[in-house]
């Protein structure tokens, strides 16, 4: 008796003991909307300085605010491909005729955010490299006072 439920527990422990899930099944993406504090930028490979640019992006669906949330500042970052969400066009205001391929990828409070500088490559992997621009934002809290201002500018 002793045996079989010893056999019966070794036939079973295999089917208790779950294989590991990789990482990219188990994460989601978070969404790159909210407001973002730029930390770091490469241009064309080499790390640029950040000094004198415009610190505090806003996302907001596919609208992207270089400063406050006011249409002077106005981005298209439309979706590219349905199958690959962080695929995008970026371009400068609502009547653009040129886009240029761009990347999000978000990391917990860290996004990522790449285009490149021709309009008809395209943006497999959002990194500092050769014909992109790169930047790297920490999001900032919705009760940060620069968020709260950069979502409400004074009108």
């Amino acid at each position: 008796m002793l045996c079989r439920v010893v056999s019966v527990l070794l036939l079973l422990s295999p089917l208790s003991v779950a294989a590991p899930v990789p990482k990219s099944l188990k994460s989601t993406t978070a969404s790159p909307d909210g407001v973002w504090k730029l930390v770091e930028f490469w241009s064309n490979g080499q790390k640029g300085n950040i000094v004198g640019m415009t610190s505090i992006w806003v996302l907001d669906g596919e609208a992207f605010y270089v400063g406050p949330k006011v249409e002077a500042n106005y981005w298209q970052l439309t979706s590219q491909d349905r199958t690959d969400p962080l695929a995008r066009r970026f371009a400068h205001g609502r009547m653009a005729t040129s886009t240029h391929p761009a990347r999000l990828m978000v990391e917990g409070d860290t996004l990522r955010f790449c285009y490149g500088f021709d309009t008809s490559s395209e943006i497999t992997e959002c990194s500092p490299a050769r014909n992109v621009h790169y930047y790297v934002f920490t999001r900032l809290s919705p009760d940060d006072p620069a968020a709260t201002a950069a979502l409400h500018p004074p009108k």
